[in-house]
């Protein structure tokens, strides 16, 4: 099965860009997002109304296979656990 990801970036302080691809093609992308929550809520407004899940990825970490519905319903609560992923991935790594 090869699900949507979304790759998101953080370029500088309160300024992010985000990619959705299907396999290895990017189908849609923009920078200028100032957050996690943005980012999501932009990218996932790309996905089909019939998709079911969706890979992310931020800062080049995977963080995880998500339901769209609940990205769709709670863009917030799904950054809030990328965010929290990401912390603890990186003091682990350091």
């Amino acid at each position: 099965m090869n699900l949507p990801l979304i790759s998101i970036s953080r370029l500088e302080a309160a300024l992010y860009e985000w990619h959705l691809l299907y396999g290895s093609e990017v189908v849609d992308a923009e920078a200028g997002d100032s957050s996690i929550t943005g980012c999501l809520a932009s990218a996932v407004d790309c996905i089909p109304e019939d998709g079911k899940l969706v890979e992310i990825r931020y800062r080049g970490i995977h963080m995880g296979t998500f339901h769209v519905k609940s990205l769709r319903e709670m863009p917030g609560d799904v950054a809030e656990r990328v965010s929290e992923l990401y912390a603890a991935y990186v003091d682990t790594i350091s």
